[in-house]
């Protein structure tokens, strides 16, 4: 991959090679914005983001990715483009479970999808299975 048949390295393997240090800065700025930029369609949220990066640690075990968090701090649930159908049903389950345990009233579902037509992410409100 970073090189033809003779032995001649394309430019950026040889940056890679030889450790440029203005390759490696450029590399990690690049990922930084990547991971941390949001699209306009979120600017109005104020959520809070963890990277996990597996430089150091190894996050392939599930277990080792797992966050503890407090119910009562979430106002709801806005489910990725990805999440399959049953994933998104167990988390309804298990939520509106936890919410009449603990006599919580009102718990947000929606899901995120991208309208290739308006180019922008739409969140619809998700109502079949309500907390309330």
């Amino acid at each position: 991959w970073d090189g033809d048949s003779v032995g001649k390295y394309s430019p950026l393997a040889k940056d890679i090679i030889a450790g440029s240090v203005e390759w490696r800065t450029q590399y990690w700025a690049n990922l930084t914005a990547a991971i941390t930029t949001k699209l306009n369609d979120w600017g109005h949220e104020k959520e809070r983001r963890i990277v996990l990066h597996g430089g150091l640690i190894d996050f392939t075990d599930k277990d080792s990715r797992k966050l503890v968090y407090r119910l009562e701090d979430l106002e709801g649930i806005v489910f990725g483009m990805n999440t399959p159908t049953a994933d998104r049903l167990k988390i309804m389950r298990i939520v509106h479970e936890k919410c009449r345990q603990m006599g919580r009233t009102s718990f947000e579902f929606s899901q995120a999808d991208y309208s290739p037509i308006k180019r922008t992410m739409d969140v619809t409100p998700l109502t079949l299975l309500k907390v309330g």
